[in-house]
């Protein structure tokens, strides 16, 4: 698990810095979005909740996985349905700082 200092940094299942993610333009107040214009997104292929996630998306009669993220406005996190491995990357912006 990361520290304090590193929550939103780095990743608390695998420890790799996070990528800085794009969310949609759709605000808020629409009830729909994410309440921040970027997200923190784990994109390592070999984080555990990214390896065990093919499993857990299959109980549910799924094809795909999931990747952590981590909201820097609201400091909460969890984890995002993806449907294959380039899932998402388009809309990463880099490295968080």
């Amino acid at each position: 698990m990361s520290s304090t200092a590193e929550r939103g940094r780095a990743c608390p299942h695998c420890g790799q810095t996070l990528a800085l993610y794009s969310t949609s333009p759709f605000t808020y107040s629409d009830g729909l979005g994410w309440g921040s214009q970027t997200l923190h997104v784990c994109f390592n292929d070999e984080c555990p909740i990214f390896v065990n996630g093919w499993l857990t998306m299959e109980r549910y009669g799924r094809v795909g996985s999931q990747r952590y993220w981590y909201n820097p406005v609201d400091k909460e996190d969890g984890v995002l349905p993806v449907a294959n491995h380039q899932s998402m990357r388009g809309d990463i912006l880099g490295q968080v700082a």
